[in-house]
């Protein structure tokens, strides 16, 4: 069975407080060693000399040990002056207390003086589940980005020119393995030219029964973009507590994984250009960089929370000692010194190079991909950040209401009015119910796209009626002989019978789905459940 990738938005976590425990604890290793790295699991800090003394024995000595990102090497002579400043008396340390105790209460007194933690300052400086605020629009941005979605959708139908049918190209039809999905399509896509990607290809899978009339490339699109955004495919990495994902971070990629990010790239404008949302996981900060912007703590925060929480505490501290006690470099300058004049240089150089800088290769490599075709990838760098972000992945949220109004019954599909209503309330019941997950789930099961339209539509011209989803009855005799035994008295023949018990089946193409006859909501759900983990991303029968 195939397992699909979750993209839920978790909560952002971390704090300022995690912050100052790090930098306590790595002076109780070693006072004036800021380049020792945190050790996982270590005991709690202990105010007592016996573990403390304990603790220093036990820390490493070998200044060459990996660095955290954010503190790195110094000079001698730099070190000896922090050392200075740091062994500095502020307050009178108890008697008998040991040097790492006082440096520790001197650092913790010189944060505390720096960081009033009020109501407000916590507000702005601690990283809560709150999802993060985009700073208020003005009173006609709504109507503006709708105008501007119109406006792009017209350059789309230009581009792709009236008259367009699906067309084989020069090899025939496309094949594609479900078992090699992403290599196989990263192959495909790197050999098509520009006329092959502005036509309308048809595809198939090897081995599975299926005529591409639009159902089986939105599978494609979608399956490829579930399969890369899992951490084990080796293309993308998403940080802890994060909601969003990067492409993996490398001082130098091979000339082949170049190769497979500038495919990504051309996947996703072809997505575009087909008007497929992709599933919701890639980081906004890819699209600020595609458009020139500046990338913010807000773009950080979503993808690397923590990161974005140690730079909010930085940015809170007032005075030049309490900078260079915390030995900060610049990243691409490790003899750069932070001060209070450059200090916002400093967060923003991080910012860049947590998102960017470090990834910059593969970056680089998907925008010439996108670039593949030009007028449309110019008139997609037009369009506000957050609605280039929404014509690529798609809505935000998949909406229980949004998916529940494309539905469509002919009356008396199900044998009579009464019927009819039980099936779309069951159905209803379970949009409701089902998280962001389950409903991405449903609607790639059933269209083939695993997302909205950034309008929260959906759109299939090809459906009937148009962009619904057609329910239909199973079909078997079971659900056929359903009406006449709700109408007449059971008999023991009719009791021995057994009933339906096929799974849901849907034409991605054409947006029909035949449900089985079901007496619960329960025992749908379930049916679904099956359907989704055996033939969510398969054409045929199990």
């Amino acid at each position: 069975p195939r397992t699909l990738s979750p993209l839920r938005t978790n909560p952002l976590r971390g704090s300022l407080t995690t912050t100052l425990g790090t930098v306590k604890r790595q002076i109780l290793r070693n006072p004036f060693n800021g380049d020792q790295q945190e050790q996982p699991n270590r005991e709690k800090d202990q105010d007592h000399d016996e573990n403390i003394a304990l603790r220093e024995e036990d820390a490493p000595k070998n200044d060459q040990e990996k660095t955290p990102s954010f503190v790195t090497s110094r000079s001698k002579s730099r070190r000896k002056k922090i050392k200075g400043k740091v062994c500095t008396p502020i307050s009178t340390a108890p008697a008998g207390a040991s040097s790492s105790q006082t440096e520790v209460q001197q650092l913790e007194t010189m944060l505390a003086r720096s960081l009033d933690f009020n109501t407000e300052t916590q507000n702005n400086c601690t990283v809560t589940d709150e999802p993060i605020q985009e700073p208020a629009a003005n009173p006609g941005a709504g109507e503006d980005c709708s105008r501007q979605l119109e406006e792009f959708d017209a350059r789309i139908e230009a581009i792709r020119g009236k008259g367009r049918v699906r067309t084989r190209t020069r090899h025939g039809k496309k094949k594609l393995q479900r078992e090699e999905l992403v290599a196989s399509v990263i192959r495909m896509f790197s050999n098509l030219n520009e006329r092959e990607l502005k036509g309308e290809l048809a595809v198939c899978f090897d081995g599975e029964d299926a005529i591409d009339a639009g159902g089986v490339s939105n599978e494609m699109y979608t399956q490829f973009f579930m399969a890369i955004f899992d951490p084990n495919t080796g293309l993308f990495e998403g940080k802890e507590g994060a909601s969003t994902l990067l492409p993996v971070a490398s001082t130098k990629y091979s000339k082949s994984k170049l190769t497979e990010y500038e495919a990504i790239g051309r996947v996703m404008i072809k997505a575009v250009l087909d008007r497929v949302p992709l599933p919701r996981g890639i980081s906004v900060s890819l699209f600020a960089y595609l458009r020139n912007d500046n990338i913010t703590l807000q773009h950080l925060a979503e993808f690397d929370p923590v990161m974005r929480s140690s730079l909010e505490a930085i940015k809170a501290i007032d005075t030049q000692d309490h900078l260079e006690a915390l030995c900060l470099s610049f990243p691409e300058d490790d003899m750069l010194e932070v001060t209070l004049e450059n200090r916002d240089e400093f967060v923003q150089a991080m910012t860049d190079h947590h998102t960017i800088g470090c990834r910059s290769g593969a970056i680089k490599a998907m925008v010439k991909g996108l670039s593949s075709i030009a007028p449309l990838c110019t008139a997609l760098q037009q369009l506000p950040l957050t609605c280039m972000h929404d014509v690529v992945c798609g809505a935000s949220e998949i909406s229980a209401e949004a998916v529940t109004s494309h539905f469509h019954i002919q009356p008396g599909e199900f044998g009579d009015d009464g019927l009819d209503f039980q099936v779309h309330e069951q159905l209803r019941a379970l949009m409701f119910r089902w998280d962001q997950q389950q409903r991405q789930q449903f609607l790639a099961f059933t269209t083939g796209v695993g997302n909205l339209q950034p309008d929260g539509t959906m759109r299939n011209h090809d459906a009937t009626p148009p962009h619904k989803i057609r329910l239909q009855s199973c079909g078997c005799p079971a659900c056929k002989q359903k009406v006449v035994r709700k109408n007449k008295c059971s008999s023991s023949a009719s009791q021995q019978e057994g009933g339906c018990q096929n799974l849901p089946v849907a034409s991605t193409c054409f947006w029909t789905l035949r449900i089985p006859s079901c007496e619960t909501t329960l025992e749908l759900e379930r049916r679904f459940l099956v359907a989704f983990e055996w033939a969510n991303g398969s054409f045929g029968e199990l």
